[in-house]
């Protein structure tokens, strides 16, 4: 047994939250009957909770208490839980999560290449299932340095399907984790500018840099019970065509390609009619497009490339 496992297995275990207040010391929120495995690569393996459950590996993440969502304040519990034994609860425990917006600064060969692309109708699978989304203003009355969104086409997961692909409106996000460090000796969970460098490289396949990195704020989502910390980051234009192809080809995840369209026209529409989009109707009142005063902040941003 690895140290991060024995570390694991002699916390004390709890199967209500409120025991944790019991002790300053980190406790493991897991039931009863059940095992589990940390992993080298910082996931997680549970045993016994059923097939649906053991067949995954996910995250271990830490339980917080959200104080103001807006400016992403809150307070670490000592509480560490597998995320797939959170999720697999009627009330899952509230936890960090990033989400981040993908910008390209539209050049006359990108211009180019969007409308090549949109011709050969690459995807198709309905009339929203376009590189560039059909309720965004032409192509045409685009223009060199217009700034442009990336959104991936979620074809697996969240409403997504290979028969029906939707538009998620996020690049790339995922949930904090807590991982190992092995020079430490202990866990720690990894910065909201790490994790999205840990979540572009893997969806995306490339590496960016923390200073090109936008924090725009956060949003507390009631839906899935998390503090969502919404980022930016500008892509160069060198990088757009690459993306596609990774994102295209990238078969084992739950992404095969990505849209482009301008932001403030994809946000009226969402709000309008959200069911081509990741999520559907049901996400939509907890999603960061209704948070008026973030979008505010983003869009002030977003102006300001």
């Amino acid at each position: 047994m690895n140290a991060a496992n024995t570390y694991l297995h002699n916390l004390s275990r709890v199967t209500k939250l409120e025991s944790s207040k019991n002790t300053d010391q980190d406790v493991f929120f897991f039931c009863d009957g059940c095992d589990f495995y940390f992993r080298e690569d910082n996931l997680i393996q549970i045993q016994g909770l059923g097939d649906k459950f053991d067949k995954k590996a996910k995250d271990l993440i830490r339980v917080i208490e959200i104080v103001n969502p807006l400016q992403i304040k809150y307070k670490k519990t000592n509480i560490l839980t597998p995320l797939i034994y959170a999720e697999s609860l009627s009330f899952v425990p509230w936890h960090l999560n990033t989400q981040g917006i993908l910008f390209v600064k539209a050049t006359l060969d990108i211009l180019q290449w969007i409308k090549n692309e949109n011709q050969k109708n690459i995807y198709g699978k309905h009339p929203f299932d376009q590189l560039w989304l059909p309720f965004c203003k032409n192509i045409e009355k685009v223009y060199a340095g217009d700034v442009l969104c990336i959104f991936n086409r979620r074809v697996a997961g969240w409403d997504g399907s290979h028969e029906r692909p939707v538009i998620e409106l996020l690049g790339v996000g995922g949930h904090v984790p807590t991982v190992w460090d092995k020079k430490r000796a202990c866990f720690r969970e990894l910065t909201i500018k790490e994790n999205f460098q840990k979540e572009f490289r893997e969806e995306l396949g490339n590496d960016i840099q923390q200073q090109n990195i936008i924090v725009f704020g956060g949003y507390q989502n009631d839906l899935t019970h998390e503090l969502v910390v919404l980022c930016g980051i500008e892509v160069r234009g060198e990088e757009l065509m690459s993306m596609q192809k990774y994102a295209y080809q990238n078969i084992d995840d739950n992404t095969a390609g990505i849209y482009l369209g301008t932001f403030q026209e994809t946000i009226e529409y969402y709000r309008k009619n959200p069911e081509p989009f990741a999520g559907g109707s049901k996400a939509a009142p907890y999603n960061f497009p209704n948070r008026v005063e973030l979008m505010e902040k983003l869009l002030n941003t977003i102006n300001e490339i």
